[in-house]
């Protein structure tokens, strides 16, 4: 797994709470930032920023893969709706294409 922030890329900083001091702790947090967030956290990636998170010795790291774990979290959610959009586009082809036209 890396341990370079720059092998990630985040779409927006996150200031890590300076109380924040185990990886259950930081998920318990990001939890609080949005229902998108509890739903998505299981994500490796996500879950590997966390960790990374806590385990740097710097301020700066660890802020900046809370920073990653925040954007791979909205990453997975904006995944999961444009997946459900799909499908329920493809329902929406299938039954059109099910039902007898008029003619």
């Amino acid at each position: 797994m890396p341990r370079d922030p720059k092998e990630c890329r985040a779409a927006a900083e996150v200031e890590l709470p300076h109380e924040i001091t185990t990886v259950g702790e930081l998920v318990a947090w990001l939890k609080t930032r949005g229902a998108d967030f509890a739903n998505a956290f299981a994500r490796e990636q996500a879950l590997r920023c966390a960790e990374l998170a806590i385990t740097d010795t710097t301020p700066e790291a660890r802020t900046h893969f809370a920073s990653l774990a925040t954007s791979w979290i909205k990453l997975a959610s904006e995944l999961e709706g444009a997946q459900a959009f799909v499908e329920t586009m493809d329902q929406i082809e299938a039954k059109a294409h099910d039902e007898p036209h008029a003619a």
